[in-house]
């Protein structure tokens, strides 16, 4: 996506987002307004490239966290415990 997104390639991220991301799921579609969801997703990709770009300062969890909050990608349950803003501490 970040290639896709640096060569302004729309039709790829668009790709991506329809294969990946929950927001564009047919069933998560029904009834929304189907512009708005691709006008957030395109602020969500643009939040993705500024977290990425050389300059940032932003961490892995960062970008872990923007692509989970905004629904861009699914992202496997067994990265939640570890995307906590506190660190995740066993209980002993």
């Amino acid at each position: 996506m970040m290639a896709a997104a640096g060569s302004k390639d729309q039709f790829t991220i668009m790709s991506i987002l329809r294969a990946e991301s929950p927001r564009l799921e047919p069933a998560r579609l029904a009834g929304q307004v189907v512009s708005e969801v691709l006008a957030a997703l395109q602020q969500a990709v643009d939040g993705l490239v500024a977290l990425m770009a050389e300059a940032s300062q932003a961490s892995v969890a960062d970008v872990l966290r923007h692509v989970r909050d905004t629904e861009l990608l699914r992202l496997d349950d067994r990265f939640a415990p570890h995307l906590l803003r506190e660190p995740f501490r066993a209980v002993e």
